[in-house]
């Protein structure tokens, strides 16, 4: 079996990978764990001179990985519904001080940060939706046609 990749951090919803030489860090996030707004940002490519802080956590069955763009602060909600983090099943200890020595290392840069952003509204969801849905697609298909 091949060994991992050490710049790369993998889990079910979102992988984060680091470019040391073009200086970047990129969070790719997909599937069902990953929030709406995460997908949308995906892939969120943050300039590693941009990054003020790297945090992380170890837990038992999950752990998590974060970083913080310099002059903003921590994001409130979970590494979960994170853009700028993850959470995963392995150790993140060897892959946050991998980015953290390359944030020593690189040359301070600008970074639009979220707020900045347009993102389109998130598609509608829930049960409301699902129903609206199938009457439209009744409709449609000529359930309701009394012929």
């Amino acid at each position: 079996m091949a060994e991992p990749d050490p710049d790369v951090l993998d889990d079910a919803s979102c992988t984060a990978t680091l470019d040391e030489d073009a200086e970047t860090l990129t969070f790719e996030h997909r599937g069902w764990g990953a929030t709406y707004e995460q997908k949308a940002r995906s892939p969120l490519v943050v300039p590693l001179g941009a990054i003020g802080s790297v945090e992380y956590e170890r837990k038992h069955f999950s752990s998590w990985f974060r970083v913080v763009p310099r002059g903003h602060d921590a994001w409130v909600e979970s590494a979960h519904v994170n853009p700028h983090g993850l959470t995963c099943s392995v150790d993140p200890t060897e892959f946050a001080d991998r980015v953290k020595a390359a944030v020593s290392r690189a040359a301070p840069a600008d970074y639009a940060y979220l707020e900045d952003d347009e993102l389109p509204p998130p598609p509608p969801s829930g049960w409301r939706a699902r129903l609206a849905k199938g009457a439209a697609r009744a409709v449609v298909d000529g359930f309701f046609n009394t012929r």
